[in-house]
């Protein structure tokens, strides 16, 4: 089943809602919106293997005290059912559209164990260093405008700025070469990204995850169409009882690699 805001699960949705409440509780009226995009949003959610990705604006910087109650409840909420993957960000910080945009805080499971040895440190750096790349965050900004979900405050338009598309390219770009380098680390977000990538490259589109992947099946030399077949059929939840092939994710890579160097 296709999955999205409007037809998951109660669970999920209880998830959601339970975050939703304890931001507004936390961040008072330094809150301005919270968003969410990812699979969630597009479509293509599995409750298996998906995390539910947030945006968080605020007015201003988040205080020590905010910061360390915030990493506390969501170390407590995610996985939960499912995993979050949440970034805060001044909105100041967004509307300058800088090269680098300094993110407030940001959390997901690879940072787990980081953040749950922060709390019981004196080190107060030590509860905001971990973010996610800029690159990463460009691409998350412009999935708003396409696909993105307000839950909580200022439409999308009045507050996530339209990335030009200079700095879109060369963002995806940048993004294509360091998943291009390690296709073996998560090698199904690393072919349904890449075949999005490619997509956008080469057309303009701009697609989901699952999306990208039936681009892929329809647009892409044959011989990658077994792993497309088999990624997507993972990433859809169905169990198809082998690995995916190491020799067909470094084909695919060199592929990818073709693509972003013309």
């Amino acid at each position: 089943m296709d999955y999205n805001w409007t037809n998951c699960s109660k669970v999920i949705k209880a998830e959601v809602q339970t975050i939703l409440a304890e931001f507004e509780r936390l961040l008072g009226d330094n809150l301005l919106g919270i968003y969410l995009y990812g699979s969630l949003a597009a479509g293509g959610f599995n409750p298996e293997r998906s995390d539910i990705n947030l945006l968080v604006v605020t007015a201003r910087p988040l205080a020590v005290e905010t910061r360390r109650n915030i990493i506390e409840l969501v170390l407590r909420i995610s996985r939960f059912p499912a995993p979050l993957d949440i970034t805060f960000i001044v909105k100041q910080e967004l509307q300058a559209l800088a090269q680098s945009l300094p993110i407030e805080l940001h959390y997901d499971e690879t940072v787990r164990q980081h953040y749950q040895s922060a709390l019981h440190s004196e080190d107060q750096q030590q509860w905001s260093d971990q973010a996610q790349s800029n690159n990463q965050l460009i691409l998350d900004l412009s999935s708003l405008h396409h696909y993105g979900v307000c839950l909580y405050g200022q439409p999308i338009a009045e507050t996530i700025p339209v990335i030009p598309d200079t700095i879109f390219r060369t963002a995806l770009i940048q993004y294509l070469q360091e998943i291009q380098a390690r296709p073996l680390q998560d090698p199904i977000t690393f072919v349904l990204d890449a075949s999005r990538g490619m997509a956008y490259l080469r057309d303009g589109s701009f697609l989901s995850k699952r999306d990208g992947g039936t681009w892929g099946l329809n647009q892409l030399p044959e011989q990658y169409h077994p792993l497309l077949q088999q990624v997507l059929a993972i990433y859809q939840g169905e169990r198809l009882g082998r690995p995916v092939g190491r020799a067909s994710l470094e084909s695919f890579a060199t592929l990818l690699k073709d693509e972003y160097s013309r």
